[in-house]
């Protein structure tokens, strides 16, 4: 899902809204390392999130 990049889907939005991190509906999804880091946030402005898969 994250690793098309692109228009952040509103599942993620909502997710990361409901841990306190204000996404607007405009959010985009830059791919930083295909399958193991993103950063989510407006167009044009610092990422409000960053997105890793936990290491077991």
């Amino acid at each position: 899902m994250l690793d098309a990049g692109g228009k952040t889907c509103k599942d993620v939005r909502d997710l990361l809204n409901n841990f306190g991190l204000p996404v607007p509906r405009d959010a985009q999804t830059t791919v930083v390392a295909q399958d193991s880091h993103w950063t989510v946030g407006a167009p044009n402005a610092n990422p409000v999130a960053c997105a890793r898969p936990r290491r077991a």
